[in-house]
């Protein structure tokens, strides 16, 4: 019985024990896989050059891409190779979802990751359809510093083990670009560094996501082992040097040599008055593809009616989660409900009950807020006077502005996630 095979087995074993036992720790199981399923470190001395050479080039994180549906067994089991997995037996009990990716193809028997950016060509190729389904995550160094690994410095170069295989990642090249990026950067952005032992979880650092799609469960996912998430979208771009390295089968959205990319940071800025909010607001659900947030002082029964609810219905049915918060509180008052409040959460109490077994989700939330927001995937945000939830009549001037911008309402998102 090869690794694979023993590896395969033992994990089996382990899963079935964590899945039918009451009383066992994931935990646990999870370190028995580490212990079973580990083919070789390096010595001290290795360890302690490898360690010295990372901390000389600043390198904190390995990244590994994912789809989301692997989030859960990667955080609570760690990351195993796609050999281990393609086991009968265990995808039953774990179900991951594989890549689709002709560079990986016959070379199956171990992970692969960059070191601190991903791959962005083999990722784009993964995500370019539905970016929010899929997740960055981030390990620290330990994988390198204790496992016996491999590197490849190039898509077609030799493999080469241990430190000198880690230095060869950061040579220079015939274009020499090595001068102009981070030492933390290696030099070609398709390196990869080959790992056969399984990583256990508690080496995530944190995990990425594109959008909140599915921030709340990938938190509950993440919580036993402390993990952080975050919304951010630089690590679903093309890292610094990209360009210095074109490949004539790909073509990126977007062709930078620094971060943030100035295609990528362009800004659209538009204002709205008076009961022209009212069409933003609507025009906002109806734009939503992913994720909505939607922020008001209040919440009245005016503005959460039909047409409301049949946009919203019509918004979830197509898989947008709606995050709406509400719950202005002037300090020592205690604020009371009003009816046309009481209706308006009955009416979307009864709307999420309808749309349970739906792709989408609503979460309605009261905490104390005073913010007036809203946003639309990574698509724009909209910040100003008017309460959304609340004001239909707009009897007093009111006025917002409309901010179109990737990364700046990627960053707005992830400020509005932590509420919820």
């Amino acid at each position: 019985m090869n690794f694979n095979q023993r590896a395969t087995e033992n994990i089996k074993y382990f899963i079935r024990q964590a899945r039918g036992g009451k009383d066992i720790d994931p935990k646990k199981i999870s370190k028995m896989i580490q212990i079973s399923c580990f083919k070789e470190k390096n010595n001290l001395q290795e360890e302690e050059r490898i360690n010295q050479y990372i901390q000389s080039r600043e390198i904190k994180n390995l990244v590994h891409f994912t789809h989301v549906d692997n989030l859960e067994m990667i955080l609570t089991y760690g990351l195993m190779s796609k050999t281990i997995l393609m086991n009968e037996g265990l995808r039953r009990h774990i179900q991951p979802k594989f890549l689709d990716n002709k560079y990986l193809e016959g070379k199956e028997d171990a992970n692969y990751l960059s070191i601190s950016c991903p791959d962005y060509e083999s990722f784009y190729e993964s995500f370019k359809h539905d970016e929010e389904n899929w997740a960055v995550i981030l390990f620290n160094t330990e994988p390198i510093k204790k496992h016996k690994c491999r590197y490849k410095p190039e898509e077609l170069a030799k493999e080469v083990s241990g430190f000198q295989g880690l230095k060869e990642m950061f040579s220079d090249s015939e274009i020499k670009v090595s001068d102009q990026i981070a030492t933390w950067l290696t030099t070609n952005p398709r390196a990869k560094v080959i790992e056969e032992s399984v990583i256990p979880p508690s080496w995530i650092k944190e995990v990425h996501l594109a959008t909140a799609k599915h921030l709340k469960k990938v938190k509950k996912w993440s919580s036993p082992q402390n993990v952080q998430v975050k919304i951010e979208q630089k690590f679903f771009e093309p890292r610094i040097g990209h360009k210095y390295w074109p490949s004539s089968k790909f073509e990126p959205r977007i062709d930078h040599s620094y971060w943030p990319p100035q295609e990528l940071n362009k800004v659209h800025v538009e204002g709205i008055h008076g009961d022209a909010h009212w069409d933003a607001f609507i025009s906002a659900i109806e734009d939503s593809k992913n994720t909505l947030f939607i922020l008001s002082g209040w919440i009245r029964s005016y503005v959460i009616e039909g047409q409301v609810l049949s946009k919203m219905e019509d918004a979830i049915k197509r898989g947008v989660k709606i995050y709406l918060g509400y719950g202005y509180s002037k300090q020592f008052e205690t604020h009371q409900i009003k009816p046309e409040t009481a209706e308006a959460l009955r009416r979307l109490k009864n709307l999420e009950q309808r749309t349970a077994n739906e792709k989408g989700e609503l979460c309605v939330k009261k905490f104390k807020n005073h913010a007036k927001v809203i946003i639309v995937d990574n698509k724009y945000r909209i910040v100003g006077s008017n309460n959304w939830l609340s004001n239909r009549t707009y009897s007093n001037s009111e006025y917002s502005i409309k901010v179109s911008s990737k990364i700046e309402t990627a960053e707005a998102q992830k400020d509005l996630a932590a509420d919820f």
